[in-house]
């Protein structure tokens, strides 16, 4: 990424000068130095993810020019997706096939040769779209990961599934359901309740209705659980 050698000396040194102690029974051990990755909540992890995903998608475009890994076209311009990244999540989209997978596989395995960050694959899933069950896991075989149908949850949002029927959305009424039952075991004053309504039971829905149009019968539904926490 072409940084300079004071820069890289600055990050390496935020890395190996963390030390931390463990708290057992009550009583803090010794200080022991931490040897590889950032300290919790350091403000750095995220520079460095961010500067690590920027050189995984350097090496993906490379290795879309060299028609090593195929992407997907979108229309109606045709614009090429290899890859979408957000937060700590990694979607890999392309043409179904055996060359795809074998050659994302060494891209990854190249990847963490470089970086030091490797995938864990036991825990990525693989999806294909019109194709049969028995080759989606043939091929997910290459990678060694887990098999998923459609619908399936990416972000807390339902994909695959008709989202114009009100059944579709009872998992997010559940969800908003299971939060009510947990604060109500809090005995929460009505100021605490009213806070808990506009940041989280208020915000929520909204995320779900920036995606997806809703019924009235559900925009109800949510509207009858906000009243009963507060109430």
């Amino acid at each position: 990424m072409d940084f300079e050698d004071k820069s890289r000396k600055w990050i390496n040194g935020c890395l190996v000068s963390g030390r931390a102690c463990v708290l057992l029974n009550m009583s803090h051990t010794n200080k022991f130095d931490i040897k590889r990755g950032v300290r919790q909540g350091d403000t750095l992890s995220l520079f460095l993810f961010i500067t690590s995903m920027e050189g995984l998608t350097v090496a993906m475009n490379e290795a879309f020019d060299r028609h090593i890994f195929q992407g997907i076209a979108l229309p109606p311009n045709d614009p090429y997706l290899s890859h979408l990244i957000y937060v700590n999540y990694l979607t890999y989209l392309g043409e179904w096939s055996e060359v795809n997978f074998i050659n994302l596989n060494r891209i990854l395995r190249l990847f963490y040769l470089v970086s030091r960050l490797k995938v864990n694959l036991l825990k990525s899933k693989v999806f294909g779209l019109g194709v049969d069950d028995l080759e989606v896991n043939r091929l997910a075989s290459i990678l060694n990961c887990e098999l998923v149908f459609f619908p399936f949850t990416y972000l807390s949002l339902p994909i695959g599934a008709n989202m114009k029927l009100a059944k579709n959305k009872i998992s997010i009424v559940q969800k908003l359901k299971s939060m009510l039952f947990v604060w109500r075991e809090s005995n929460l004053t009505f100021g605490r309740r009213l806070t808990l309504i506009k940041s989280v039971l208020g915000s929520l829905p909204i995320y779900y209705f920036a995606h997806f149009k809703s019924r009235k019968k559900v925009i109800d539904m949510f509207q009858s659980i906000r009243r009963n926490l507060f109430w």
